[in-house]
């Protein structure tokens, strides 16, 4: 199989998608034997950390509405005459680097994936509300409409795609996580310090003022906030502001964007991860945090309930107040009692979201894409 995967870019400030699909498009390759090739625009901004990849990387510099659908033509033509396409795997919408690739798939009929990576969600869709609306009604509902089908990350996001009439079949597999128990979890581990650990863009989605407020009413005894990820929209002078406000320049540390081994050493050294969410499509975060044997406070605004059922962490109602009940409660735990809950983390990782699972998953969605295999179990 040929799949060729097409993103709008993957800068570090795009967040999440940056870093899974390509991994996606690599792993995929790697176990299903086929060619993946990567389209997307090079904007010209840092890069996302990801590893060496097995799928081509094919970035398009230069393009403008006015030449942009030439650009994405030429490319995917050049690819599909050196070997043809057999699936175009379009992550995100309303980019028309996306568009432009769903009706060259379109025209030379070719298998159509589209994962729309939460932005079907009604935050999301209220959020710059008149545009969406425009181009919902110019050229996306017929993309999505037109798809062979729709893949989502958790249940949830299907669910958004069936209230907005789309009847697509939708395939639902999570994202993956790069995952070594026997890493994680050796006699080598550094200590943990009492710190929560928010990881992600510094965007109002992510709910970071509701921390602030939920921190002020609790300010648990010896806990630091540290607060990763790339500013957005300014929203890192809005938070800096509230923090002072407060009186609580002692206690959140705003570390700018991490990756690798600081990152790395983020998730092993603090004690909790909070993501406070209005909206999270799947919250790579949350994946991580539990492989690395961190509780997860996270809101209902993500798919994260497993957390709740596994007793890895604590899935609330979106807002200020339920966050600082989480807060009190899980800052009051024991050593004990948090590593029990990270170490159940670690196990449904383990079970459920290692990249080999994702990537047989995917695989054989599109082989029955193909009429090469039967109907996943999956698909919704």
């Amino acid at each position: 199989m040929h799949i060729v995967h097409v993103i709008r870019d993957l800068d570090a400030s795009s967040g999440g998608p940056s870093r899974s699909v390509p991994r996606l498009a690599s792993i995929v390759a790697e176990k299903g034997g086929g060619e993946a090739s990567l389209l997307f625009q090079n904007r010209g901004g840092p890069r996302a950390d990801v590893e060496a990849s097995a799928a081509q990387h094919i970035p398009l510099t230069g393009m403008s509405p006015w030449n942009g659908r030439a650009s994405v033509n030429a490319a995917l033509s050049a690819l599909h005459r050196e070997r043809p396409i057999d699936v175009i795997h379009s992550h995100g919408i309303w980019s028309l680097v996306n568009h432009w690739a769903c009706r060259f798939a379109r025209r030379h009929a070719i298998a159509t994936v589209i994962s729309p990576r939460g932005m079907l969600d009604r935050w999301c869709l209220r959020h710059k509300r008149i545009k969406k609306v425009l181009a919902m009604a110019a050229y996306q509902r017929g993309d999505l409409a037109s798809a062979d089908c729709l893949h989502a990350t958790a249940s949830h996001e299907a669910h958004a795609a069936r209230e907005l009439g789309l009847t697509t079949p939708c395939a639902i597999v999570p994202n993956g996580v790069d995952f070594d128990l026997d890493a994680e979890s050796g006699s080598t581990a550094p200590a943990r310090k009492k710190a929560v650990l928010f990881l992600g863009r510094l965007h109002p989605q992510k709910g970071l003022a509701n921390l602030v407020h939920a921190w002020s009413q609790v300010e648990p005894s010896g806990w630091r906030c540290v607060i990763a990820g790339p500013d957005e929209v300014g929203h890192l002078a809005e938070l800096k502001r509230l923090v002072a406000e407060r009186g609580l320049a002692d206690k959140f540390e705003f570390v700018g964007e991490v990756a690798g081994k600081e990152k790395g050493d983020l998730l092993r050294t603090c004690s909790l991860l909070v993501l406070p969410s209005y909206s999270e499509n799947f919250g790579i975060a949350a994946a991580e945090a539990l492989a690395h044997g961190l509780p997860v406070i996270t809101t209902k605004g993500s798919p994260w309930r497993q957390v709740a059922e596994e007793d890895c962490g604590w899935w609330i109602d979106v807002g200020s107040e339920p966050l600082a009940r989480a807060l009190r409660e899980a800052t009051r735990e024991s050593d004990a009692v948090l590593r029990d809950k990270g170490r159940r983390g670690q196990q449904l990782i383990e079970r459920e979201f290692t990249w080999p699972s994702v990537a047989e998953r995917m695989n054989r969605l599109y082989r029955w894409l193909l009429h090469q295999g039967p109907t996943p179990e999956f698909l919704a």
